[in-house]
């Protein structure tokens, strides 16, 4: 969990113009087709007679110069589930993604020719496969989000959309705009610069092997894993330690650390070196009371420094505290702020989590400060006494799991984690 360890093997930084090199490039497999089929589908044009996506299972024949790739198969650019969620992409595949794609129409540029993004017609990698091409609109093509969504029209009602990480029904449903408006929203508060990230650092540190950490807020908020008293828990999953965790945090500048789970170590081993700890404990896969809320909000607004937060898997707890503060200090909408989470952090924000950000939007954003008179989401009723709240689609099913919570939810996350590639970041 050295932080210069990719540094010195790897030159993680680079200057980019409208051609990226090759340094951060993903095998996008060129197809050239052959079929004498009719394609029923009409292509979507990205750039005026240069750049389109089309979904197709009878791809056109291939013709002169133009170039057809397709990421379905693309071994770099593959979402590793939890349960039964699909994508979309993480941050570091999408940055891939933008700087692969730019290269192949820099290397075009001079020729007569059209690049065509394929995609299987599969409602779930269409789903992929289009928010791909509408964030490299957004990211390279400084498009809108509604301009890049408003292309796909013709195909919306096709995408499958996009769910949480938990194992039951999910009755939020994200959409590839969300995911739009809420990369736009990171790139407008600097949270992404496509310029200067650095995918690296983002790879390295993703991996289950090397903390499972992710910015989110850059310098301000990350999340991760829950460090662990040993190197291995009790079901023999690797863990890592404060120990582990303080090297990590004094070069990112972490000067607090809440834990929002069970204590599974002494928190005088990071007070140890310096660091600040605090406990904001909730019930495993449950939604916070509002008197946790505006604690946490306190406790990050009282620290110079940045701070890590933690609960078991880092991904339910800890996205809906972050997705709070972000709210409340950034202006974020829930919808965006789940949008760009899911990509910096896949499986952030599960179940009745997803609800209770959208409950509380306005409440975060324009309501007077939170405080006691507040209560829990009401899993029979409706959420609270708020007059900014709204209502709210959770299943019966979820209501219960925000008030009670969810048994060994992180446990299964994390298990998760391991069984589909500790060693890969997602």
């Amino acid at each position: 969990m050295d932080r210069n360890y990719y540094k010195n093997d790897l030159k993680a930084k680079t200057t980019y113009n409208f051609y990226p090199g090759d340094k951060h490039s993903v095998n996008i497999t060129q197809k050239y087709y052959n079929k004498d089929t009719t394609e029923k589908n009409e292509p979507v044009e990205i750039i005026q007679d240069t750049l389109y996506w089309l979904p197709s299972d009878n791809p056109p024949k291939s013709d002169g110069d133009d170039y057809y790739f397709t990421t379905d198969t693309c071994n770099e650019l593959q979402y590793d589930p939890f349960n039964k969620d699909f994508g979309p992409l993480n941050l570091s595949m999408t940055h891939r993604f933008c700087c692969e794609l730019t290269k192949i129409l820099y290397k075009r540029k001079d020729k007569e020719c059209k690049v065509y993004h394929l995609s299987s017609t599969r409602g779930d990698k269409m789903a992929n496969s289009a928010c791909l091409m509408a964030l490299f609109m957004i990211i390279i093509l400084q498009r809108t989000p509604d301009e890049a969504w408003g292309i796909f029209k013709e195909y919306k009602s096709q995408f499958t959309p996009f769910r949480d990480a938990s194992s039951g029904d999910c009755t939020y449903q994200m959409t590839i705009l969300d995911c739009l408006k809420g990369v736009e929203k990171a790139m407008e508060l600097e949270w992404y610069d496509f310029k200067n990230f650095d995918v690296q650092e983002y790879e390295y540190y993703a991996k289950l092997d090397n903390g499972d950490l992710n910015w989110i807020i850059p310098g301000k908020l990350c999340a991760l894993m829950g460090p662990y008293e040993s190197n291995y828990d009790q079901d023999g999953l690797k863990c890592h330690t404060p120990e582990d965790y303080s090297k990590v945090f004094e070069s990112l500048g972490v000067e607090r650390i809440i834990r929002l789970n069970e204590k599974c170590y002494d928190k005088n081993r990071f007070e140890q070196f310096g660091f600040k700890h605090n406990d904001l404990f909730f019930v495993d896969g449950s939604t916070p009371s509002m008197e946790i809320v505006d604690a946490f909000i306190e406790l990050v607004d009282n620290t110079k420094g940045a701070v890590a937060v933690h609960c078991k898997a880092g991904l339910g707890r800890t996205g809906t505290l972050i997705g709070c503060y972000a709210m409340k200090r950034y202006g974020i909408s829930a919808s965006s702020f789940i949008g760009w989470i899911r990509i910096a952090r896949p499986g952030c924000v599960l179940g009745p989590q997803q609800h209770f950000l959208i409950s509380i939007e306005d409440e975060m954003k324009y309501g007077n400060r939170i405080g006691s008179r507040f209560r829990k989401l009401d899993p029979y009723g409706k959420s609270s006494d708020s007059p900014y709240r709204k209502e709210i689609g959770m299943s019966p099913y979820e209501r219960i799991t925000g008030m009670y919570g969810e048994e060994n939810q992180g446990k299964h996350l994390l298990t998760a984690k391991k069984m589909r590639g500790s060693s890969k970041y997602r």
